[in-house]
């Protein structure tokens, strides 16, 4: 992991592993169990500040409350866009922020949507005020796990929009 642990404020990477793997190396008596894990800039002082500082606040603003609700209202609010556009073929989601728009040219068949309309979705989302990302036919999302509701509602708008110019 990266780029969260320090909210990309300064450059600091991580490896977990879980605690049956752990227990292999802490249990080990032979000394041939090792993680040669350490090089030039490891445990740099301003990183593990950077990282402190970036748990204690994630800790404090205690965003996996704010993901979880933000994150239903996103979901709930593109299915029901999916009933309002049949160009909607599917919808991901539900967990947490991340989710994902299929968008097809023919529903029954599940068409993936062509790249000329999915640009004039882009486009129109992006005009009325959300950048969304394209991965083929897919709208992918994951906002910041701070986003407002007046922020998801935003984005929710834009994609109307953008699903209405398709």
């Amino acid at each position: 992991m990266a780029k969260g642990i320090t909210s990309g404020y300064f450059p600091v990477g991580a490896a977990l592993i879980g605690d049956k793997v752990a227990e292999v190396f802490e249990n080990d008596t032979s000394g041939n169990a090792a993680i040669f894990h350490g090089y030039t800039y490891s445990a740099h002082p301003v990183g593990a500040a950077a990282v402190i500082a970036t748990i204690n606040e994630t800790l404090r603003l205690d965003t996996k409350v704010n993901a979880a609700a933000r994150g239903a209202q996103l979901f709930e609010g593109v299915q029901k866009l999916a009933q309002k556009y049949d160009i909607i073929g599917n919808v991901r989601g539900g967990h947490g922020l991340m989710t994902g728009i299929e968008l097809v040219s023919d529903a029954a068949k599940k068409t993936p949507m062509d790249m000329s309309v999915m640009k004039r979705v882009h486009k129109a989302a992006y005009d009325n005020g959300a950048m969304v990302r394209l991965g083929a036919n897919n709208i992918l999302m994951s906002p910041p796990l701070v986003i407002t509701d007046t922020e998801i509602s935003q984005i929710l708008s834009a994609l109307d929009a953008g699903f209405a110019a398709a």
